[in-house]
């Protein structure tokens, strides 16, 4: 099946359509906190030209792994002129089959590998051919191999499919003009761990420390220039090798290289601040030096 050309062309002119939306909404900076427990806050705060009234905002470049429930959006320029009034997560994505499904009755053009077009109401589909027909009472009816189709044109691409997962919000805002606005949410299937290398001398007179945290990624999204804190809680204290490893961290801190990480206690937890901004892309394993001391 080669649908990819067709789709490539429709989802791009998708894209282009919601640019204007994006470029309202910029990115003014962005931080995560992650969680040694697979999730992570993160805090996002972009600039939004908001008209008095109602306006309904789309909200793009989140988590798709985002738990809505956990959204929290507010307008730093004006706290009490600006609220949500309805808010809804979707993330019914673009597919090939996702848009045969919508087309089901409606009019397409098929493109088969000897360059025959046929063009006719879409009748049904399933994972080895398309039914056409040029009139759904009087036919005739078309049964395309869809290994032998090339191309499909859509006319347009179907309501109620996204590219990207989004937030639709409903504001109230009583301030028109330029909002900075700060939203932050969970997400989940992002990580981080620590790990630490001791190399005994040959003469087993001295060891030298390595300490790298490695990140994962699967959220959904990527955080680009961002502020990096890792917060350990419970791994620390139920894993004793784990514990002793990060003791030992602390004691040749003083002869080691300048940390890229800094350390403070949170309540019950350690919280680790990066002392620079970093790019954590999906589907990403990072790795950062934690430590080296000879």
């Amino acid at each position: 099946m080669r649908m990819n050309r067709v789709l490539a062309s429709v989802v791009c002119f998708f894209c282009i359509s919601l640019a204007g939306f994006t470029e309202e909404m910029k990115r003014q900076d962005v931080g995560l906190t992650v969680y040694n427990q697979n999730f992570a806050l993160v805090r996002d705060i972009r600039n939004i030209n908001l008209s008095s009234g109602v306006n309904e905002v789309r909200f793009f470049d989140i988590a798709a792994k985002i738990e809505p429930a956990s959204v929290h959006f507010k307008s730093i320029t004006a706290p009490d002129k600006c609220q949500i009034l309805e808010q809804n997560f979707e993330y019914d994505l673009v597919s090939a089959d996702k848009l045969l499904l919508k087309y089901i009755g409606e009019v397409l053009s098929v493109i088969s590998q000897d360059d025959t077009k046929y063009t006719g109401y879409l009748a049904s589909y399933d994972g080895s051919q398309l039914v056409l027909t040029k009139d759904i009472k009087n036919g005739p009816v078309f049964m395309i191999n869809r290994s032998n189709i090339r191309d499909i044109e859509f006319p347009q691409l179907s309501e109620g499919l996204i590219t990207k997962p989004t937030l639709v919000w409903s504001l109230l805002n009583n301030r028109p003009g330029n909002h900075d606005v700060e939203v932050s949410y969970i997400t989940g299937n992002i990580n981080w761990i620590a790990d630490y290398v001791a190399s005994v001398s040959d003469d087993e007179q001295t060891i030298s420390l390595a300490g790298w945290v490695t990140i994962d990624n699967k959220s959904g999204a990527n955080y680009e220039n961002a502020s990096l804190k890792l917060v350990a809680g419970d791994i620390f204290r139920v894993q004793g090798k784990a514990d002793i490893a990060r003791k030992m961290s602390m004691q040749v801190l003083e002869s080691a290289m300048p940390a890229q990480f800094e350390e403070r206690q949170l309540f019950e937890y350690h919280l680790y601040e990066l002392q620079r901004k970093t790019t954590l892309k999906n589907n990403q394993t990072k790795q950062i030096s934690l430590l080296t001391a000879p």
